[in-house]
């Protein structure tokens, strides 16, 4: 019994130094000498950050807002009825606190999403939109009010393909579309505010979230993401 605990002991000490999650600002102490961990290299993704009371102690870099209360589905409940309190706010936010924006675009409203799975809609569903100038529609509107203050555009999150999905999920969802509405977003993002960066979607699961990336890239995502 002593000699388990023994060897427990040894395995937490030599296992511990590096179990510490690295932070923004501390010190490392690499062969060449030591480093600061600089707070570029941190993001964070904080749920209902414009309306909470409490911002994160921890140094951080980015932001990633995605919540129910900055999607498409909240930005224009109904067709040109538009309301962007919640965003204004955690944009304002982040440029208080100094860090960057990197904001999720996509979740169609109800009245913009595909006609044949309107019955399946959510405010958290990634549904494709059924026109894509309402989709458009909705960039320009968009990166318009915070020009050259969000820096990164997130396409969609956790969408499911067809090509992917299709013998689990009833929603069809073809990557083509996804693709077009990179392209799409690529070229309001260049037309309004070249600065400004899009980013590929961001894929849910392991060996599915991988395919569900490649197919996107192999389609034509690659051409259109970090534009």
């Amino acid at each position: 019994m002593i000699r388990r605990w023994v060897i427990h002991i040894l395995l937490a000490a030599i296992l511990y130094p590096i179990s510490i999650p690295a932070q923004a600002g501390m010190v490392l102490e690499p062969p060449d000498g030591p480093r600061v961990v600089e707070s570029e290299y941190f993001g964070m993704h904080v749920r209902w950050g414009a309306t909470t009371r409490y911002w994160p102690q921890a140094r951080f870099h980015g932001w990633r807002v995605i919540t129910g209360e900055t999607t498409w589905s909240e930005i224009e409940p109904f067709k040109g009825r538009w309301n962007f309190r919640a965003l204004d706010q955690a944009v304002a936010r982040a440029e208080s606190q100094g860090v960057e924006v990197l904001l999720t675009l996509g979740y169609p409203p109800r009245w913009a999403a595909d006609r044949t799975h309107v019955s399946d809609w959510n405010p958290g569903h990634a549904l494709a939109p059924e026109s894509m100038q309402d989709w458009e529609n909705y960039l320009r509107q968009v990166l318009s009010r915070y020009k050259g203050r969000i820096k990164f555009y997130e396409l969609m999150n956790e969408p499911h393909f067809t090509e992917v999905d299709g013998w689990q999920s009833k929603v069809r969802f073809p990557v083509a579309r996804m693709v077009e509405m990179a392209r799409i977003a690529s070229q309001v993002i260049r037309e309004i505010d070249p600065g400004a960066k899009l980013v590929s979607m961001s894929p849910s699961g392991e060996n599915t979230g991988i395919k569900r990336v490649d197919v996107f890239l192999k389609a034509g995502g690659v051409s259109m993401s970090t534009r």
